[in-house]
């Protein structure tokens, strides 16, 4: 009976371990499997730039002055070809005047849960940092098409979602909302003061204007 019953205890003892060596093996396989994800996404992460196929210029001589007005990009949304085609026509007409009207970053992800049902589908495919990084690469190759030209900003609603994340986040606290804001806020990760770019606020008024976030160039 004693013997029984010692048997009985070790067989348990290694039914136990069995089990517990089973979890171990799956927890390392997991982890394994973690690792391999983690490096994969951040060498996606840094590979990934905007690629704008570049399309050569007419040669051209341009008899007017030429103000170049567009504006959402979406950053890693963009289409690249339509984006070549437009930096080739600057380069041909020699565009003096850039102004972007905005939306010029997705700024999307877990930026957007004040939004409506028909943006979450894009919740997992947004990258705050992608669109950083490709706004940053339109901007450098712009820059570069048009090295004369004054270029000019105005906050578009997509840029507005990072201003009222910011808000959002900090629980009221002004101090905070705006460490957040120059950290994060597109005019500052897009380096905009740096380029010489002006940047225009919805919440400010411009040019006389009595309606917030517009200006007025020409006539």
């Amino acid at each position: 009976m004693a013997n029984t019953k010692r048997m009985e205890a070790l067989a348990s003892q290694i039914e136990a371990g069995s089990k517990l060596q089973g979890v171990e093996r799956e927890n390392k396989r997991l982890l394994a499997q973690l690792k391999e994800t983690v490096e994969q996404l951040e060498q996606a992460r840094s590979t990934r730039r905007l690629v704008i196929p570049e399309r050569p210029s007419s040669g051209r001589k341009p008899k007017l002055f030429a103000r170049l007005i567009c504006g959402d990009l979406h950053g890693s949304h963009c289409e690249p070809a339509a984006v070549g085609a437009m930096l080739a026509d600057i380069k041909d007409l020699d565009v003096r005047e850039v102004v972007l009207l905005g939306d010029m970053l997705e700024c999307g992800g877990w930026m957007m849960q004040s939004h409506t049902l028909g943006y979450v589908a894009q919740m997992d495919e947004v990258c705050y940092e992608d669109d950083v990084a490709a706004t940053n690469d339109f901007l450098d190759q712009l820059q570069a098409a048009c090295p004369l030209a004054k270029i000019e900003e105005v906050e578009g609603n997509h840029e507005l979602r990072m201003e009222r994340w910011c808000v959002d986040v900090s629980q009221g606290n002004q101090r905070n909302a705006e460490y957040l804001r120059r950290s994060l806020a597109p005019q500052h990760v897009t380096f905009l003061e740096k380029r010489r770019i002006a940047y225009y606020r919805q919440s400010e008024t411009y040019d006389g204007l009595t309606v917030p976030g517009t200006i007025r160039r020409g006539k």
